[in-house]
């Protein structure tokens, strides 16, 4: 073999090792781009799905708040229409205890709550108040049935009909007013 030859081998294989070496740089260049590639999707992706759930959560905070404040809202509204109803419900029936009062059956129930309150007073003196508005044939028929020793009185205020009474030795008011029925029904009242 030839000087020539000689190098021509040399050459030939110099080059086929830097192909080789190069091929492997190259090859393991491809793979670190890639699993750093596959790292930065993997990175990327997860970034996105936290991204996605920190606003999925917003979402549902504002969701819930609307809704909530809706809520508030229609019960606000709700509580006024229900208040304005029973309102309208309690008017009625003013005015239906001012009808009633105009019965015989009114006259009646002040003929048995003077009866009861005399019960109640066992022979002491006591002082029974009528309503300021009571018509007159009503609180002559309620004079007429008290007993010896018990006085009649006026109201100084209207409330709505029925009976009060004092039994003063014993300490006893007795309210059998309408005021005071309707504005505890009124108080108990819900829809």
């Amino acid at each position: 073999m030839t000087t020539e030859e000689k190098l021509k081998r040399f050459r030939e294989l110099c080059i086929e090792d830097e192909k080789n070496r190069t091929k492997r740089v190259l090859e393991e260049y491809r793979e670190g781009l890639s699993a750093n590639f596959e790292e930065h999707k993997k990175h990327a992706l997860r970034r996105q799905e936290e991204e996605f759930s920190i606003e999925k959560e917003k979402a549902d905070r504002e969701i819930r708040s609307s809704i909530s404040e809706r809520q508030q809202l229609l019960k606000v509204k709700a509580g006024k229409r229900a208040e304005e109803l029973k309102e309208k419900i309690f008017s009625e029936v003013e005015e239906m205890l001012g009808e009633f009062r105009c019965t015989s059956e009114y006259r009646e129930l002040i003929k048995k709550e003077l009866k009861d309150i005399e019960a109640k007073a066992s022979g002491e003196a006591y002082e029974v108040y009528l309503d300021c508005s009571e018509s007159e044939d009503i609180k002559s028929f309620a004079k007429s049935l008290l007993p010896e020793g018990a006085k009649a009185g006026e109201s100084q205020r209207s409330f709505l009909g029925g009976t009060m009474a004092i039994i003063g030795s014993q300490n006893i008011l007795i309210d059998n007013s309408f005021l005071t029925k309707l504005l505890k029904e009124k108080n108990e009242f819900s829809f």
